[in-house]
């Protein structure tokens, strides 16, 4: 086996079992953040406090009363801070942090014995009983070392790039820029790195879903009730406009995702009106084949039609049901048509729900170059991301807001750019745009 790669696959399943650990008390810690920098702010008064007065308490000419109220003080304002911190605490749950700590040991053990098996075959280490002895250090040392790291950069992996917007979707890293649209404001802007410039302003768009196209242009989905497609240039100038199928069909019902096939085609969703709770099934895919100027429907009678992908063989189209909770797959025939529907994942059986509420399940989604699909799940300020035969794999937990919409590649991969609201019931839905590192 390659070191570098054994290395990795250590560090990468330590790094999953100290974030196992250490999630449970991630909601509790969120809550109470601002708390904790309550008492920090207190404990450095309280250093203050003592530096200030420490000198008075050993003068001579102080007098008594002087030196008791000082030393009352400063002892009640100590246990004051002591209790706090021991009320924060067992508040979050770290009371119960060796418990956990003692349930991992076993698959502590484990991984350890796994590197310290490849590390002899590798003749990196002997097999006298000093190894015994390194082993065992070496696993106290990378357990501690991976749950500080996950404590201290828990928050740290996650940077709000862009802040204050209204309806945050459709994120899209082309050539080292952001682009990515606003439903709220129906508007089309380009991050660069350093400033926000507002691209497209179509009111009654309802912008959603943006693709790329083959030409360099961008197919951008109207949700608006009255649903409409729209291909404009990198500038934001719109090119064309489809308001109906190819059969003359209005798009009603709102027009939510789009994606881009490797031969130039491209596939839509409709998904209808989105009213809490929900009534119609109505959701629909249209596909508008190579070279063709007319979308045409190849899929229907799905609950609530959101995010769409297609696998890196260009043989499988994946949708997402909102309201089913769930991820259906098609086959991708030679025309284009669909068949062969059948399920691929149902969400609360990958995770549990956050909140009850028909709007729990899938929003957008973005299938990876080894055919891993990321996921945005609606309501549940979290990125899933699947394996081809629909495993879970990793969550990506969402500080910035409780309703994570899309996803987008960074360049090789690398990061994810993580689309969140962060109230869904804000009817503004005031949002961010947040970067975090992937995990291979």
């Amino acid at each position: 086996m390659d070191e570098s790669n054994s290395f990795d696959e250590l560090k990468n399943r330590l790094f999953e079992i100290a974030k196992e650990t250490t999630d449970p008390f991630k909601p509790q810690w969120d809550a109470r953040k601002d708390v904790a920098k309550t008492l920090i702010s207190l404990a450095s008064g309280a250093l203050v406090f003592t530096i200030t007065f420490a000198s008075s308490l050993i003068k001579p000419d102080t007098p008594a009363c002087l030196r008791y109220a000082i030393v009352v003080c400063w002892l009640a304002f100590i246990s004051s801070l002591i209790l706090s911190l021991l009320s924060l605490w067992f508040s979050i749950g770290l009371h119960n942090f060796p418990l956990l700590l003692m349930a991992k040991n076993e698959e502590i053990n484990k991984v350890a014995a796994e590197n310290r098996l490849a590390m002899i075959r590798s003749k990196s280490l002997d097999q006298t009983g000093g190894s015994v002895f390194l082993m065992k250090t070496n696993r106290i040392i990378i357990l501690a070392i991976s749950i500080m790291l996950t404590l201290v950069t828990a928050r740290a992996q996650e940077a709000i790039i862009v802040s204050n917007v209204l309806g945050p979707e459709g994120p899209l890293f082309v050539a080292g820029n952001l682009y990515y649209v606003a439903w709220t404001t129906s508007t089309l802007s380009k991050w660069d790195g350093k400033t926000t410039t507002v691209l497209n302003h179509t009111p009654g768009c309802g912008h959603n879903g943006l693709a790329l196209t083959k030409q360099k242009t961008f197919l951008l989905a109207c949700d608006d009730v009255h649903g409409a497609i729209l291909e404009l240039d990198l500038a934001g100038k719109e090119l064309r406009r489809w308001e109906v199928d190819g059969n003359g069909q209005r798009l009603d019902g709102g027009i939510n995702d789009i994606v881009v096939t490797a031969n130039g085609g491209a596939y839509a969703t409709l998904s209808g009106p989105f009213v809490d709770p929900p009534v119609l099934v109505m959701g629909k895919i249209l596909y508008l084949a190579p070279g063709s100027q007319k979308w045409v429907e190849v899929a229907d009678d799905l609950n609530y039609a959101n995010g769409i992908g297609v696998s890196p063989d260009q043989k499988t189209l994946y949708v997402g049901e909102t309201v089913g909770n769930c991820i259906l797959k098609f086959t991708i025939n030679g025309d284009g048509s669909l068949s062969h529907r059948s399920n691929f994942a149902l969400l609360n059986l990958l995770t549990p729900n956050k909140v009850n509420s028909w709007w729990i399940g899938p929003d957008s989604m973005k299938i990876d170059s080894k055919g891993n699909m990321y996921v945005a799940q609606l309501y549940g300020g979290k990125i899933l991301k699947l394996s081809p035969a629909g495993k879970l794999l990793h969550v990506f937990e969402i500080a910035a807001g409780t309703g994570t919409t899309n996803v987008a590649f960074g360049a090789g991969e690398k990061d994810l750019y993580v689309t969140v609201v962060k109230d869904l019931n804000d009817p503004q839905a005031p949002g961010s745009i947040v970067k975090i590192a992937n995990i291979k």
